[in-house]
């Protein structure tokens, strides 16, 4: 700090004042090192919250890209074989007509051992006349001789407790059963 040197009349030669001219108070540094460490705290949470998830989302889409372009050369490459050994599409065509119909297939035996269980289990002497199955609606027609005009409402609740069955109806006119079957 400056000093100066002053002389009074009531003071001695050899006396000093001493003048401040700097007031005490907080200098800024040359470089604010506070901001420097805020910059670099955004700069490090920028990259967490935008890179991380951005590479991972972009390392699916590689994948994702990687799978459809050799979905693509294996089509490519099918098309060709088709082509080139004159395979008629139509027969492809009712292959996938083959294999959709062989997914619609159910195994009647399994329904018919349970169903007559069901039916048995109301009224011992009671007979199926006929089993019908409906693959585009999904339901059993089941006609049987029932002696007791009662026993088909019981042989109804029965059906219900069925694991297959979703929904049952009668009617006894017919003496028949429609059974919507759950996939």
């Amino acid at each position: 700090m400056p000093n100066r040197r002053f002389q009074s009349k009531d003071a001695e030669q050899s006396d000093f004042i001493y003048v401040d001219l700097l007031p005490d108070m907080r200098r800024p540094r040359q470089f604010n090192v506070n901001i420097i460490l805020i910059v670099l705290v955004a700069v490090f949470f920028t990259w967490l919250l935008v890179y991380w998830p951005l590479s991972g989302r972009q390392n699916q889409l590689d994948e994702a890209l990687n799978l459809n372009n050799d979905l693509t050369a294996q089509r490519d490459y099918i098309e060709s074989q088709i082509d080139a050994y004159r395979i008629d599409r139509d027969r492809i065509d009712l292959l996938g007509s083959i294999e959709t119909a062989l997914d619609n297939q159910i195994n009647m035996t399994q329904y018919h051992s349970d169903l007559l269980a069901a039916i048995q289990s109301v009224e011992s002497d009671a007979r199926i006349r006929s089993i019908n199955y409906n693959a585009s609606n999904n339901t059993i027609t089941l006609r049987v001789n029932l002696q007791r005009s009662l026993s088909y409402e019981n042989v109804n609740i029965a059906f219900l407790d069925l694991e297959f069955v979703a929904n049952s109806s009668y009617t006894q006119s017919n003496q028949e059963f429609i059974l919507e079957v759950s996939d």
